[in-house]
């Protein structure tokens, strides 16, 4: 009995022995799932964290990339504004441009845009900014003959303009006429103009092959700076006339047997006796062959210029003035040239027109009636006063 009890509370020691383990192993389980619940809750949180400061600075990069991109690409705009053309000026068109003294980059902003110089104020001012330009534009008059971009415009109006006045100076006007027109738009004194065109001294100095500088200033538009002297201005002007036409005339005049101051003054009477161009070379004939029968030239612009009746016609009893310029009293080519010849003149008397023709009359609209005989010669005149009388008596008449 006994022994059986002690059997008994050894195997009831033994499973509360195995029961405490058991409890052990599970609490030992529940501390492990525990543990790496909030493990996993750990590493979980540790990894989330991870991934909001990775995504966080993604979230950066991208803002900064979007910043960038967009910033490239206002500068790849900006940059194609600036070397592309900007105006609207064509290949045949041209823009002159004033700019004041004293004037703000925004009013040169605006005044170029009203002249269609540029199209966009804003990235004129922004560039001009940019490229320090904005300190530099000078004052000035510019010409603008082909289309610009930007960059181009920028660069014009900071290399410097010119407030100088453009003149034009037409073909066959005498120096009488350019004292005029200088006085008008350069206001040079006329008089002192004139007193210098016909001093013999100041003439010899700039070696003119004259007595005066009638025929030795070139036809030409000018640009003149306010101010400029009469001196500068005859000075400028036959500058013109030998780079333009002394090699021409030296080449051509040894055929004819004339200097310089022959063909210039024979090319000067050409000018005012042809009023349309293809004529020139056929007068130039004419006087060519009168000359070589040592026929008087009989040039009417000759003895307008001898008696200075620049604007009132030529009468009859004119002709008998008395003056070596007069070619109806005096043989051969005058003492000296009658106006400024311009560059077709100087090329018809040196390349005439070969032909018979030893005579001709006007027809009052510019043209000429040439003749080879002196009886066809009158015969055009007389038609020609005829067709003249039944057009005014018509105009009368209505």
């Amino acid at each position: 009995m006994i022994r059986w009890q002690l059997l008994l509370f050894w195997k009831l020691t033994c499973s509360l022995s195995k029961i405490r383990n058991y409890m052990k192993l599970f609490n030992l389980i529940k501390v492990f799932i525990s543990a790496s619940f909030f493990g996993l809750i750990y590493f979980a949180g540790k990894f989330l964290s991870i991934i909001l400061k990775v995504m966080k600075k993604l979230k950066t990069l991208l803002i900064i990339d979007a910043i960038l991109i967009v910033i490239v690409t206002v500068l790849s705009l900006m940059l194609v504004g600036l070397y592309s053309v900007n105006s609207t000026i064509s290949d045949t068109d041209t823009r002159d441009l004033t700019i004041p003294k004293g004037i703000s980059t925004v009013d040169i902003a605006e005044l170029s845009a009203r002249e269609g110089l540029i199209k966009s104020k804003f990235q004129f001012l922004i560039w001009a900014k940019l490229l320090g330009k904005d300190k530099y534009i000078q004052a000035g008059n510019y010409h603008f003959d082909a289309p610009l971009s930007l960059y181009s415009y920028l660069n014009s109006i900071t290399h410097g303009g010119s407030f100088a006045i453009n003149v034009t100076i037409p073909e066959g006007l005498n120096i009488y006429q350019i004292g005029g027109l200088l006085n008008k738009e350069l206001d040079i004194d006329s008089l002192e103009f004139l007193g210098l065109a016909q001093d013999s001294v100041f003439i010899a100095s700039l070696g003119i092959p004259n007595l005066t500088a009638e025929g030795f200033l070139f036809p030409e538009t000018y640009n003149f700076d306010p101010g400029v002297s009469a001196e500068k201005v005859i000075k400028v002007m036959y500058d013109q006339f030998l780079a333009t036409a002394e090699t021409l005339i030296i080449n051509n005049m040894g055929k004819f047997d004339m200097t310089i101051h022959d063909i210039v003054t024979l090319a000067s009477i050409i000018e005012e006796e042809a009023h349309v161009k293809y004529e020139q070379p056929i007068i130039s004939g004419v006087y060519h062959n009168r000359l070589k029968l040592g026929m008087l030239l009989q040039a009417d612009p000759t003895t307008i210029y001898a008696m200075k009746k620049f604007d009132k016609p030529l009468l009859t009893r004119d002709l008998d003035f008395d003056s070596p310029y007069n070619t109806y009293q005096y043989n051969g080519i005058p003492p000296g040239p009658i106006s400024n010849p311009g560059i077709d003149a100087i090329k018809a008397a040196l390349f005439p027109e070969e032909t018979k023709y030893l005579y001709f009359v006007s027809n009052r609209d510019g043209t000429h009636v040439f003749s080879e005989t002196s009886s066809q010669h009158h015969k055009a005149v007389r038609e020609i006063k005829e067709k003249l009388k039944k057009s005014e008596s018509s105009q009368n008449k209505s």
